[in-house]
């Protein structure tokens, strides 16, 4: 099991608990608990991911019909800061516009092997033109 797939299967138990008995503000800590352990070595930009992502998922957390969307989305993030973004993955051309402007403004304090692998994706995905 990678760590991807354990965040998954972390987060997805973090879902079903929150269907039994938590709020969605219960379930967004719980979630960027995890994710923050997950990401930790990555700094500035895994926090910046997980605005992005809480910015635009909070709500969803509260549905149960796009509860599973937002965790989707929140893997992919992981994915991509990790180095495991691949062809199942993707964000919408918003999303993906946000995630080059985050990336961006944390490019000087980021490693450059990393930078450069986020950025190579995000021009596969036809983001810079």
């Amino acid at each position: 099991m990678t760590n991807l797939d354990k965040f998954y299967s972390d987060a997805h138990k973090s879902l079903a608990r929150a269907d039994r008995n938590g709020s969605p503000a219960t379930l967004a800590a719980e979630l960027q608990r995890s994710f923050m352990e997950w990401t930790r070595s990555y700094g500035n930009l895994a926090e910046n991911f997980w605005t992005f992502w809480l910015d635009r998922y909070a709500d969803a957390l509260g549905n149960t019909d796009n509860r599973g969307i937002a965790i989707d989305r929140l893997v992919s993030l992981m994915a991509l800061l990790t180095g495991s973004f691949d062809d199942t993955m993707d964000f919408s051309n918003e999303e993906w516009e946000d995630i080059r402007e985050i990336v961006s403004a944390e490019a000087e304090d980021m490693e450059m092997d990393r930078l450069m692998e986020i950025m190579s994706v995000i021009v596969s995905r036809g983001v810079i033109y």
